[in-house]
């Protein structure tokens, strides 16, 4: 589950002279503009999962495990932000989806998946290109999809 760091500011209304401290979250992950075209096709409640997933998944492997656990504690947050109502077949049915767009890589283990770095990363640009480039190498020789990681046909790719 997220452990967000946070920080406080110390903000001074000019007019009143008083000063309030106001809480932030100061961690986060890159959100690159080539996953627009993706994100547009998921309905809300996907989108909200999806960047769930985004905040819980590992900094700079952006690995996540998707099981039951992740599902009810990602359902009892966003019943705590949202008046709408979430059933866990609603979650269980956007996994298949965001890895038909391509937004979550599957691997060979069970309910562990990899947010795909295309789109999101938690780090530096040049981790992100240095993980992007293992990762295709090593699910290449794990005989995995690459597809979702290029940007051009796989077949033409490992042509």
């Amino acid at each position: 589950m997220p452990q967000n760091k946070t920080a406080k500011l110390k903000v001074t209304d000019p007019e009143t002279n008083k000063s309030k401290s106001i809480q932030f979250v100061t961690s986060g992950c890159t959100l690159y503009f080539n996953a627009q075209h993706l994100l547009v096709k998921l309905t809300d409640k996907e989108r909200c999962f999806f960047d769930y997933l985004c905040e819980c998944m590992r900094a700079t492997t952006n690995d996540i495990v998707i099981d039951s656990n992740q599902k009810e504690h990602f359902i009892k947050q966003y019943r705590g932000f949202s008046s709408k109502g979430i059933n866990l077949a609603e979650i269980t049915k956007s996994v298949p989806t965001l890895k038909s767009l391509g937004l979550i890589l599957d691997t060979p283990k069970k309910a562990f998946y990899i947010v795909n770095p295309k789109y999101v990363f938690k780090g530096s640009n040049h981790l992100r290109m240095q993980y992007i480039k293992k990762l295709i190498e090593s699910r290449l020789t794990e005989g995995l999809s690459i597809a979702a990681l290029i940007n051009t046909p796989e077949n033409e790719f490992r042509g």
